[in-house]
C-alpha cells in the first residue's frame, strides 16, 4: 500500500510514526521548509522566538512517554511556570520544534512541497503538487488545519459531516528585541487585556543567546479584529499592547517582527479522535479533533494511524 500524509505537523508525523512502526512506509508532504506545524521556532540574529505553541502539557500516558523519550534525547525539558510554579509545562529543545524531531527518524518527509489538489482517480488518489508534478497514492491522509482540509477534499468533504462547525482562532504574534532588560518582574504575562500570553525567551530552558527578546501573541478578538492588517501596521499596534499588558513604558525596540496565525487555536472542535473512510481510504487527523493542546495533535495521529492498520490488516 503506498500512503501520503499532508502535513508534518504534531499530528501528521505522530501518525507518520506509528504507521511505520507497523511497517507501513508513509510519504509525507509538508509545505514549509520545516517541520513542526505550529510548533514553530523563527530564528535571527539575536536568538529564537518560539512564535507558535508556547508550551505543552500532557494528559496520557503515550505523550507522557514520548516527551520523556524526547528529552532523554535532548529535543524536550521541563519548563517551571514562573509565576505559579507549576511543574506540568514543557518545551522542545532548543526550540518547540525539537518537540517533533524524535519522530522523524526513518521517514519520507518532503519539506518545501505543497500539495495544492488532490483527485481520486480509479482506485487511488492523484497528489498535484505545486511544482505541476504530480504523485499516486492508494491511501491520503490530511493533517493539516480543518479549512486547509476542506480546501483539499473539495467533492469529497460530504464523506466528512460536521468538518465546518469545528472553529480556529486565529493569532497575531510579536517577536520583539530590546536593548536592554525590560524592567518587568514576571517572565510570563498571560491573558492581560488584548494580550492573551507575552513571554521572555531567555525564561525556557536551554536558550541560546541572552539578548532581550520576547514573543507576545495577541488575544483571539483581537487578531480577528485586525486579521487581514499588514505586518507594518501591526507592529506598532501590537507593541502598544504588550506596553499596555506590561505596566512599564517600552523603549524603541532593536528588532521588531510580527507572524500571523489564521489557524492558532482551536475553539469548537469535532469531537471526534481523528476521522477515516475505509472506502475512499481517505483520514484526517488534528488537534481540531479533539482539543486545544498539542497533545490532542499526537493522540489524533497515532488513532488515525492505528484505523489506517486495522483497515489494512482486515
Amino acid at each position: 500500500m503506498t500512503l501520503a500524509i499532508i502535513g508534518a505537523g504534531m499530528a501528521g508525523l505522530s501518525c507518520a510514526s506509528q504507521l511505520r512502526k507497523a511497517g507501513l512506509s508513509p510519504v509525507v508532504f509538508e509545505k514549509s521548509r520545516g517541520t513542526g506545524g505550529r510548533l514553530a521556532t523563527r530564528r535571527s540574529v539575536y536568538g529564537g522566538f518560539d512564535h507558535g505553541a508556547q508550551f505543552v502539557t500532557a494528559r496520557d500516558a503515550g505523550f507522557k512517554a514520548y516527551l520523556d523519550h524526547a528529552a532523554g534525547l535532548g529535543r524536550a525539558a521541563h519548563w517551571v511556570d514562573p509565576a505559579s510554579g507549576d511543574e506540568s509545562w514543557w518545551t522542545g529543545t532548543p526550540g518547540m520544534s525539537g518537540l517533533v524531531k524524535p519522530m522523524l527518524e526513518g521517514l519520507d518527509v518532503r519539506t518545501g512541497q505543497r500539495v495544492a489538489q488532490m483527485r481520486r482517480e480509479g482506485p487511488g488518489w492523484v497528489l498535484s503538487l505545486e511544482t505541476s508534478e504530480e504523485q499516486t497514492f492508494d491511501t491520503v491522509l490530511l493533517a493539516v488545519p480543518v479549512v486547509q482540509a476542506l480546501d483539499l477534499l473539495a467533492g469529497h468533504a460530504a464523506a466528512f459531516p460536521g468538518l465546518e462547525s469545528v472553529d480556529i482562532a486565529p493569532c497575531w504574534t510579536g517577536m520583539f528585541v530590546f536593548d536592554e532588560a525590560l524592567p518587568i518582574s514576571l517572565s510570563v504575562i498571560q491573558r492581560a487585556g488584548d494580550i492573551a500570553w507575552a513571554a521572555r525567551e531567555t525564561a525556557r530552558p536551554q536558550r541560546e543567546g541572552d539578548a532581550e527578546r520576547w514573543v507576545v501573541q495577541a488575544s483571539a478578538d483581537w487578531s480577528r479584529r485586525y486579521l487581514e492588517e499588514t505586518p507594518e501596521a501591526i507592529r506598532p499596534l501590537l507593541l502598544k499592547q504588550f506596553q499596555a499588558a506590561a505596566g512599564v513604558i517600552l523603549p524603541e525596540p532593536a528588532h521588531a517582527d510580527v507572524h500571523r496565525w489564521r489557524y492558532a487555536k482551536v475553539e469548537r472542535p469535532l469531537g471526534q479522535a481523528c476521522l477515516w473512510d475505509g472506502a475512499l481510504k481517505l483520514g484526517l487527523a488534528g488537534d481540531w479533533c479533539l482539543a486545544a493542546r498539542v497533545e490532542a495533535a499526537f493522540l489524533s495521529g497515532r488513532a488515525l494511524a492505528d484505523a489506517v492498520v486495522t483497515a489494512s490488516a482486515s
